[in-house]
């Protein structure tokens, strides 16, 4: 290197330096390294989006939907700018069930690995704010309403996963169901219904069959679909409630009465009726045993008990979860 040249290059290093050490400088520096930073995390953003969207579709192409259900997932689900939401923060698990009016699927946090479900509904049967509601309910018997997403035609909820079996399929697999566990699933019901009743709005729940219940291995009782206590009804006039189960359902629920509190008690007894006996709730069961209580297989204070509970005229149960000693 020549004496100009090193000399020249001492000039251009002294001169960087200064302008470096200066305000315009160091913007300058800073603007630039960003130039470079920014478009780097947006690919990368971009492809992470695009490997966890095609994990997604891998094991949802796989899992053998209804048509109908694909069609939603097609043309609603992936055009929708939260998906990624979800992609990034939960992987697909399994689905527990599918049809064009309700989906629900299992999901696994990348993070803790801890289950939660995606349910998707129909936008028209629910009000968005009532949903909203739901989401501050936070008790252990009932299940969580984490998040809600929305489209022009669905709902998207990210719910808790309760471990366990329906309590339908528990009941008709077991031995006979012990009193103590009776009481047990009792309490905790009581509890869950309380809480949803002294919530500000109160919480009809309208329909607790064995069927929307989860049973944990250690007995511990879950109330599930929490967003179908806020489903419209055919008859708004009256709120009836045109998918009443049968034989768990409230009379009232099939246009007779505005549901309410006593509703709910109905539903309770009749569950009750199905843990301790095994059989469909009807009127005709319940009078059998009444009128042969020695084939009742628990106490004679539970048949009591389920007999207020299910009493056609609401003003004949308990007005209240208080009311049961």
């Amino acid at each position: 290197m020549t004496m100009f040249q090193f000399t020249a290059n001492l000039i251009i290093t002294e001169r960087a330096k200064q302008f470096l050490n200066s305000g315009h400088g160091l913007f300058l520096l800073l603007f630039v390294l960003l130039m470079i930073a920014i478009p780097t995390a947006y690919f990368q953003f971009k492809k992470k989006n695009a490997e966890f969207e095609t994990e997604w579709l891998k094991q949802l192409y796989a899992s053998n939907l209804p048509d109908e259900v694909y069609n939603i997932i097609n043309l609603d689900f992936l055009s929708a700018p939260f998906r990624y939401k979800i992609f990034n923060k939960f992987k697909f698990a399994d689905t527990i069930r599918a049809s064009q009016n309700s989906i629900l699927f299992r999901m696994v946090s990348r993070d803790n690995n801890e289950s939660h479900t995606l349910k998707i509904i129909e936008k028209e049967k629910y009000i968005s704010h009532d949903l909203e509601e739901l989401m501050q309910i936070n008790h252990p018997n009932i299940e969580r309403i984490f998040q809600k997403f929305e489209t022009p035609s669905h709902f998207y909820l990210v719910k808790s996963y309760a471990h366990g079996e329906i309590l339908f399929d528990y009941i008709h697999q077991s031995d006979r169901y012990g009193e103590e566990s009776v009481i047990s699933i009792t309490q905790q019901l009581l509890a869950a219904l309380q809480y949803l009743h002294e919530f500000k709005p109160a919480v009809v729940y309208r329909e607790i069959t064995p069927d929307n219940i989860i049973i944990s291995k250690d007995a511990k009782i879950t109330l599930m679909d929490l967003d179908t206590t806020k489903r419209k009804t055919v008859d708004m006039k009256n709120n009836t409630y045109y998918l009443a189960s049968k034989g768990f359902a409230a009379p009232e629920l099939f246009g007779l009465l505005p549901p309410d509190e006593r509703t709910d008690i109905y539903a309770l007894g009749a569950t009750l009726f199905f843990v301790v006996t095994k059989q469909i709730p009807t009127r005709e069961a319940l009078e059998y045993f009444e009128q042969n209580p020695e084939d009742w297989p628990s106490s004679k204070k539970m048949l009591n008990t389920i007999k207020k509970c299910m009493a056609f005229d609401p003003a004949e149960r308990f007005q209240n979860i208080n009311e049961f000693g």
